[in-house]
């Protein structure tokens, strides 16, 4: 406790712990990409958002494919198992940088699929162009 000038402060140091509870039945698995953005195109760089709509922790494991004019698939990146607790989301970033050859002048989409444990694997894409 601090006292200055007739004002009283004090300070109480609290350590919580958070538990995640789900009840057996009623465990609902969702997840949506919400947004795919190409921040960079040397080297090829992808930020991917994706939100955890249902109720129970998700590992996420996924994929970035660059897709040409023709629809010839001209990268593949794995995506490493991540995280997301239920309600959040999280921006995963995706580097090319193993890949020494730049993309050539043109149009791409940049086609990002997580797998999440659920149905359905969820995709996000976005076009882009390189100049």
């Amino acid at each position: 406790m601090e006292e200055r000038d007739g004002t009283r402060v004090l300070s109480v140091y609290r350590t919580a712990v958070k538990v995640y509870l789900t009840i057996p039945g009623t465990e609902s698995i969702a997840a949506e990409v919400t947004d795919v953005r190409v921040t960079r195109t040397a080297p090829l760089t992808v930020e991917a958002t994706i939100e955890n709509r249902g109720n129970v922790q998700l590992s996420i494991t996924g994929v970035l494919q660059v897709i040409d004019r023709t629809g010839e698939t001209v990268r593949g990146l794995e995506i490493p198992e991540f995280p997301v607790l239920p309600g959040a989301a999280r921006v995963v970033t995706i580097v090319d940088d193993a890949n020494a050859s730049a993309l050539g002048a043109g149009i791409y989409q940049a086609a990002v699929q997580f797998d999440f444990g659920g149905a359905n694997p969820v995709v996000g894409v976005r076009g882009f162009r390189v100049r």
